[in-house]
């Protein structure tokens, strides 16, 4: 909801903005303006990569801004969950809850552990497809940055259009306004459109991305413990010692690390 709110009251500073610096300019200067840095970029995307790849970056986005970031505390939570049901009910526990998880990883790793495979094969596997699942994301982060490069750059291509209008018409007065305009509103356009939507963007991306190699991280680790056998506990002690951010989680979160269900339990057994 917070993302949400922030992208709109980007989006309407955006226009303000470009309303307020654009001054008494023509609608028709400002459309001409627009469309060149925002069509001529994304014509420019589709000639540089594949349309597999720009339909698989709008879909990481829109699933980006609208998905709850999921917390490292939660992500060890389900890998405890994993072990518990692979230590109680074996393949078919694992399976099943493996089934339930979000996370492709965790869920490719559960059914290898599944299968059978040993420690230093699913290790191999899993960093095939992490190799391959980055690079794609990698990919379609670069549109991102080309589209950011090329805003501007048609921006200024606008001014030259511009300029040249000028220069052809220094004896018409109405045209040398116009193509002053053009000119130098394409280059706000495109600084604005750049610097507003798709840097932002590109940090954004770039950010989630590492996050989500720091989730495959600890699911590595995890799952790798899991296949040599190591208790769900001891998975989830070894996990926690790789944050060292206790500042990043709450209160609930701190005392079930220092005091776990069961060790819980054990104490209030104790004091009966």
């Amino acid at each position: 909801m917070l993302i949400k709110l922030i992208l709109t009251a980007g989006i309407v500073s955006f226009i303000f903005m470009s309303d307020i610096m654009s001054g008494s300019t023509t609608l028709s200067a400002n459309l001409k303006s627009g469309l060149l840095v925002v069509v001529g970029p994304l014509l420019g995307t589709v000639l540089a990569y594949h349309l597999s790849t720009i339909k698989s970056l709008f879909a990481s986005i829109a699933k980006m801004l609208s998905q709850q970031e999921t917390r490292d505390f939660s992500l060890i939570n389900e890998i405890e969950k994993v072990a518990h049901a692979w230590h109680t009910d074996g393949h078919r526990g694992l399976e099943t809850v493996a089934q339930q998880t979000a996370h492709p990883f965790l869920r490719t790793g559960a059914g290898l552990i599944a299968d059978g495979y040993k420690v230093s094969e699913i290790r191999k596997i899993l960093a095939s497809q992490c190799e391959m699942y980055f690079s794609r994301r990698e990919a379609e982060s670069n549109i991102l940055l080309a589209l950011a490069k090329l805003t501007q750059s048609f921006g200024f291509i606008g001014t030259v259009i511009g300029l040249i209008r000028v220069l052809g018409s220094l004896d018409d007065p109405a045209v040398i306004g116009n193509g002053m305009s053009l000119a130098l509103l394409t280059t706000l356009h495109g600084l604005l459109l750049a610097n507003f939507v798709y840097l932002p963007l590109y940090k954004k991306f770039q950010e989630h991305l590492r996050k989500e190699y720091k989730n495959y991280s600890l699911i590595m680790e995890g799952i790798s413990c899991l296949a040599i056998g190591k208790s769900s506990r001891s998975i989830s002690y070894r996990l926690h010692s790789f944050l060292g951010n206790e500042h990043d989680m709450t209160p609930r979160e701190k005392r079930i690390i220092a005091f776990p269900p069961n060790r819980l339990a054990a104490r209030a057994v104790r004091a009966v």
